[in-house]
């Protein structure tokens, strides 16, 4: 006997466990960000937690640092602002807590490459050998780094810290917004992988039959001549067919 397929609007079981959040969440499509900003404790002469010079680091003082991201979100537009949740098990979580400037990349699909580089500790001396992390496309000279080309980019302020369970919520006051000229295909997260964005006006558009109105002869109001000539020859004809031999 043969079960019967479950329909897509068919509710699933309900769990309670943490492992059921995951994957409920892992339904949660999502924007991919690269979140940078500077290592301050690998700045040669770094000066004392609350100094000043503390509170950004230009390129050449420091290494940069940063992680993938999904858990970006706006904040507020009064003054605008957003949130980025960094896991205090994270090498980077250390950086972004001490210095006051991060950066948020908001990453194209073609760049899904650079995020798998992220998200991979082998990779973390390499992570910013791209070219596109020329420190001109700062927004200053103490801004963190920002990639050239990204679908978005916003250089942030920190502004708020918070913490709770197992993560770290960064407030950043956004100073400045860098749009991509080009480009509209953002990466996108999706049950554990990366996907495409797919809007409705790239679709294919639906096939259908095309309606043909049904013909009806035009009607045309007789004239009254007309009718005359039709009514003498149906009296001839009634006068021929009782005439006798």
């Amino acid at each position: 006997m043969t079960t019967p397929a479950k329909s897509r609007n068919e509710p699933g079981a309900f769990g309670h466990d943490a492992d059921a959040f995951k994957r409920g969440m892992r339904r949660l499509a999502a924007g991919v960000s690269i979140v940078t900003t500077w290592d301050l404790a690998s700045a040669p002469g770094r000066p004392a937690p609350g100094h000043p010079a503390d509170s950004a680091a230009p390129s050449g003082a420091a290494r940069p640092t940063g992680l993938i991201a999904t858990s970006v979100s706006s904040l507020s537009l009064e003054p605008p602002s957003l949130i980025v949740c960094v896991g205090h098990t994270s090498r980077s979580h250390d950086s972004f807590a001490a210095a006051q400037r991060f950066a948020v990349n908001v990453l194209l699909h073609e760049d899904a490459w650079l995020a798998q580089r992220f998200a991979d500790e082998s990779f973390r001396e390499q992570r910013f050998d791209d070219p596109r992390w020329d420190p001109r496309w700062q927004i200053d000279g103490n801004g963190a780094p920002m990639l050239k080309g990204a679908l978005a980019a916003f250089d942030c302020r920190l502004a708020a810290h918070f913490t709770y369970a197992t993560h770290s919520i960064f407030v950043g006051d956004v100073l400045a917004t860098r749009i991509a000229a080009a480009g509209n295909d953002p990466l996108v997260y999706l049950d554990g992988r990366y996907v495409r964005c797919v809007q409705a006006a790239d679709r294919a558009p639906e096939h259908r039959p095309e309606h043909r109105p049904e013909h009806r002869p035009e009607h045309r109001p007789e004239h009254r001549q007309d009718r005359t000539r039709r009514a003498e020859a149906e009296a001839s004809s009634v006068s021929a067919s009782h005439a006798g031999p």
